[in-house]
């Protein structure tokens, strides 16, 4: 609990320090001091942030969002593939709208093999993407818990009649969340969405990134909050006449916020879960290229079996192939990542390596994946969002475990 409070505690600092001039800062402070309050729950971490970062004149830099994508399995007997999938996202650049160019956007990308299957046009390939942008004004925001509007036209909302994921671990789950609303998309086939996310017990929430700066830009602060690794799904999406059913699919939410410039940064990113809820199996992964403002930032995380591990960017390597074009934009449509470090460097709980089989500390993760599906996100880097399927293989004191995974790859590109 403490090192995360240090950290809102360490960007308010930072900001006063280096940039902040108004009382607003001082929030963050306040804001922090309660996170030392016996079981200060995560739902306020998943609250807004923007005022968090005023007053400076990087202001017009601020930008947050949450999140949320979606996969189903296939119902088909054979090797595992993707039967639907889809991503939500609200969110704001520049809420204080300076020289007049604040922005909040929603964004929906939805991909059906019914859809597919349809051979109409209208819907090429089975997916189905809508994206329209706000005045900054239209962003409204809690600073208490994950309630989000944007325009009357999407809502997120956290259910405050389950039990949170508190800092002190003190009980079950994280909050559940509800996002709803529509976008009109093409020829009055509106796509709407009713959907929640309930968080899974095998998988808690993480900072992946908690202030990560720049050395030659040291206003920036980018914070990653991976709120629901893995979570159940149920709900529907209409594209047109189509109802699609989310019942038994598997989710992810992130949410990210601070002061970054969006055009200096792009990034590979990649989640996924395994389908089965006996012995569940999660993943995250991010990495920045050497010529990102992050300074080739980059982290594995790996839930399992009770345990979490994080391996950093010296401690894998990947290797892309199979590259193909989705409209201008090039990607590649298989990979392989190969992690492998000592027990003690990567676990989170010292006292599991003791217990390894053989006294073998070795770690390694293996990992292959293929790219199903994409569609293609403006944010304003050319964000490709890819269903794909996964294969891992994880060594642990001897014992080897192979899982067949799904989950998302997003590969960016800079805007054209």
């Amino acid at each position: 609990r403490a090192a995360i409070c240090l950290g809102i505690c360490t960007e308010a600092r930072l900001a006063m320090r280096s940039e902040g001039k108004r009382p607003a800062v001082l929030l963050a402070v306040a804001f922090a001091l309660l996170c030392f309050t016996t079981g200060q729950p995560w739902s306020a971490l998943d609250a807004a942030h923007v005022k968090y970062f005023e007053g400076s004149r990087h202001d017009a830099e601020i930008t947050e969002w949450w999140y949320f994508a979606y996969v189903c399995p296939s119902n088909t007997t054979g090797s595992l593939s993707v039967e639907k999938a889809g991503i939500f996202f609200l969110g704001v650049v520049n809420p204080e709208n300076k020289l007049d160019l604040g922005l909040s956007v929603v964004y929906s990308g939805q991909y059906a093999r019914q859809l597919e299957e349809r051979g109409e046009q209208s819907y090429e390939r089975g997916t189905v993407t809508a994206q329209e942008g706000f005045r900054a004004s239209d962003f409204r925001a809690s600073y208490d818990r994950a309630d989000v509007s944007i325009a009357n036209t999407a809502f997120l909302s956290a259910d405050p009649s389950e039990p949170e994921m508190r800092l002190d671990g003190s009980s079950a789950c994280g909050h559940d969340c509800r996002i709803h609303g529509g976008l009109p998309v093409f020829d009055n086939h509106n796509t709407k969405w009713n959907v929640t996310f309930r968080a899974d017990q095998s998988s808690a929430p993480m900072f992946i990134d908690r202030n990560v700066t720049s050395t030659s830009e040291p206003w920036m602060a980018l914070n990653w909050l991976v709120f629901m690794p893995r979570s159940r799904v149920d709900g529907t999406v209409a594209v047109g006449d189509s109802q699609l059913s989310l019942d038994g699919c598997l989710g992810y939410h992130d949410h990210n916020f601070g002061r970054w410039p969006l055009t200096g940064v792009d990034w590979h990113w990649m989640q996924g879960n395994s389908i089965d809820n006996d012995d569940p199996m999660t993943f995250v992964y991010s990495e920045t290229p050497k010529s990102n403002a992050f300074n080739d930032y980059g982290q594995l995380v790996l839930d399992f079996r009770g345990e979490r591990y994080t391996f950093n960017n010296t401690q894998w390597t990947v290797s892309h192939s199979d590259w193909q074009r989705d409209l201008a934009f090039k990607f590649p449509a298989k990979g392989q990542l190969t992690a492998q470090a000592k027990c003690q460097e990567v676990a989170h709980s010292p006292k599991h390596c003791a217990s390894l089989r053989n006294g073998d500390e070795t770690l390694s993760f293996l990992l292959t994946w293929v790219v199903e599906k994409s569609f293609l996100l403006v944010n304003p880097v050319a964000v490709l969002e890819q269903p794909a399927v996964f294969e891992a293989t994880f060594t642990r004191g001897g014992e080897k475990v192979q899982k067949p995974l799904l989950g998302f790859t997003e590969w960016t590109d800079k805007w054209l």
